[in-house]
């Protein structure tokens, strides 16, 4: 598998609407592309829509206008280092934290993708979705109540090929593929 990373993003701290490299299958070879953090559907008739869109909940992709499409047809990995969030109770209560893997050894989390093209100009944004569910137990036992659905190297591959099947069958796939990875927690800074 061939993967092409920009230097741009190297440590840069990705939040919504700004670009992240994102892994996708183009014929049959795994690509890093940029893309926009928070999926604009195709079907919008603006290139931001009213509602969060940066995360994805397994529960609802299948009923849910936005993520029905890029559900059979478009998935993404996104590699990162950690992922960064708010502590609702127990001794980080109030903080952001940052959870990420002993050393940094990385984490790939399931994705959606779109594209949205621009009527006026024709200009096509790519954008995605990080698809999230349940807590993993040490984000849970640090107070957090949802986690990406992370995925080991191989599940990561199966899921890019995997489009144009059930969907109960696609979100079952990333049930039992879920990756539980070792976690470490420190204060965001």
């Amino acid at each position: 598998n061939n993967a092409r990373i920009s230097e741009d993003y190297t440590d840069k701290l990705i939040v919504p609407y700004t670009y992240a490299p994102v892994l996708v299958a183009k014929d049959d070879v795994i690509e890093m592309v940029p893309m926009k953090f928070s999926l604009v559907p195709s079907w919008s008739p603006e290139p931001k829509v009213k509602f969060a869109t940066h995360n994805a909940r397994l529960e609802s992709l299948d009923q849910k206008k936005t993520w029905k499409n890029p559900l059979v047809r478009r998935h993404c990995v996104v590699p990162m280092t950690d992922f960064i969030e708010p502590i609702y109770e127990g001794d980080h209560a109030g903080n952001m934290v940052s959870f990420h893997t002993p050393e940094n050894q990385g984490l790939l989390a399931a994705g959606l993708w779109d594209e949205w093209t621009n009527r006026k100009t024709g200009e096509v944004t790519a954008s995605f979705a990080i698809i999230t569910h349940d807590p993993l137990p040490f984000v849970e036992e640090k107070g957090h109540d949802r986690s990406p659905l992370f995925l080991q190297q191989e599940d990561a591959e199966t899921w890019l090929a995997n489009t144009g099947e059930d969907e109960q069958e696609l979100k079952r796939f990333l049930l039992e593929a879920r990756d539980v990875p070792e976690l470490e927690i420190e204060n965001f800074r």
